[in-house]
């Protein structure tokens, strides 16, 4: 009789990071005390810890999973909804993914996501592909992810907690420029990538930018250390209100304010091309998650 698989698996709907920096306590408070309520083996591999946390002014419960990756029946894994624009509990999630074979133990929030355009915040990549670009990380102090940090299940199936560097970066007439980001919700004064992957038929862009439409000899799945050439078949003017259609073997560049300008001169037939690549330490990663902020790095605090 052959053993079932035991799965951890992480869902993008919230920020664990945040609960993390909660459960923590603040800086500056009399210093804690700390017990285990209660603990009990999940699976093997998988432990479950309720620590009751308390001082003079709080009482706080941090619900740990200790997860084995070793462990060769035990795996973390990312899961989401079919369309990140959907939304689901976390236990409908997990049930979603649970099989026989397929037994999912544990399931946490794992990511920020924008309520209102029901879009998750940051970078999410799967399998070593792009899933979904996300907002440009901002250095302002006062948000939660001020720096490209993500944490995921590296190409060793260890978990991995560190910054990383994406490249996304479009090709016309021999010069490159930036891609602000890919499959969500275009960005202002840059140029935003779109894939079939979007999970949309068109761009669902308004008439504000300038959108071109580039079809390519193979689907693009944006793997990271991958690049695509195809030619320009067609042009969305600034103004037009109907966005474009998303090319099943193609992509479309879709620019706003300064990324508009960099649009302006493509023309049918002319050849555009992209890439997309990530520094080499998240390469064939499982899966990353971009979010923060990073609370201690080598038993050091990084809070400023």
């Amino acid at each position: 009789m052959t053993r079932q698989r035991m799965k951890g698996i992480l869902f993008t709907q919230a920020a664990v990071l945040v609960l993390w920096a909660v459960a923590f306590g603040i800086p500056g408070k009399a210093e804690a005390s700390e017990n285990v309520h209660n603990q009990f083996q999940v699976s093997e591999g998988v432990n479950y810890k309720d620590i009751r946390i308390s001082n003079s002014s709080d009482n706080q419960a941090l619900r740990v999973t200790e997860i084995d990756t070793s462990d060769k029946n035990t795996s973390v894994e990312i899961g989401f909804p079919e369309g990140l624009n959907k939304l689901l509990t976390t236990t409908s999630l997990a049930l979603n993914y649970h099989s026989n074979d397929h037994r999912v133990v544990s399931a946490m929030n794992a990511s920020f996501y924008h309520v209102g355009p029901r879009i998750p915040m940051y970078l999410i990549s799967k399998d070593n592909k792009l899933t979904f670009g996300g907002q440009q990380v901002s250095d302002d102090r006062n948000n939660y992810v001020n720096e490209p940090i993500a944490f995921g299940i590296n190409e060793h199936g260890n978990g991995m907690i560190d910054d990383y560097q994406l490249e996304l970066n479009y090709t016309y007439q021999g010069e490159k420029f930036e891609l602000a980001t890919a499959n969500r919700a275009r960005l202002e004064d840059s140029v935003t990538l779109y894939t079939s992957a979007f999970g949309g038929r068109t761009t669902s862009t308004n008439e504000y930018g300038t959108e071109v439409v580039v079809a390519t000899q193979r689907k693009p799945v944006l793997e990271f250390g991958s690049a695509y050439r195809g030619k320009v078949a067609a042009v969305r003017p600034y103004g037009e209100t109907k966005s474009s259609e998303i090319p099943e073997n193609g992509f479309v560049l879709s620019g706003h304010g300064k990324g508009l300008e960099q649009l302006a001169d493509m023309e049918i037939g002319d050849e555009v091309s992209f890439e997309v690549d990530i520094d080499d330490k998240w390469k064939d990663s499982s899966f990353m998650m971009a979010s923060g902020p990073m609370l201690v790095r080598m038993d050091k605090s990084t809070c400023r």
